[in-house]
């Protein structure tokens, strides 16, 4: 569901992640509350909330891909 869009004159350009950036954004917060104790519990919350995220990117793709099939 990777997509660019535009909006009306002087707003800026928004990229969608997909699921899989968003797994890998997780997976880097958590390196870092393994290396980083003092911040642990907010890096691991922040981790959860990417891979929430990456969840609900793909439900949104199964019933867009659903919705075009038929």
């Amino acid at each position: 569901m990777p997509a660019c869009g535009t909006g009306a004159k002087g707003e800026e350009a928004v990229t969608l992640l997909t699921a899989a950036e968003c797994r890998d954004k997780a997976e880097q917060k958590m390196v870092e509350a393994a290396n980083n104790p003092a911040l642990r519990q907010g890096l691991i919350e922040t981790a959860k909330a990417w891979l929430e995220l990456a969840d609900k990117i793909e439900q949104a793709e199964a019933l867009e891909a659903q919705a075009k099939g038929k």
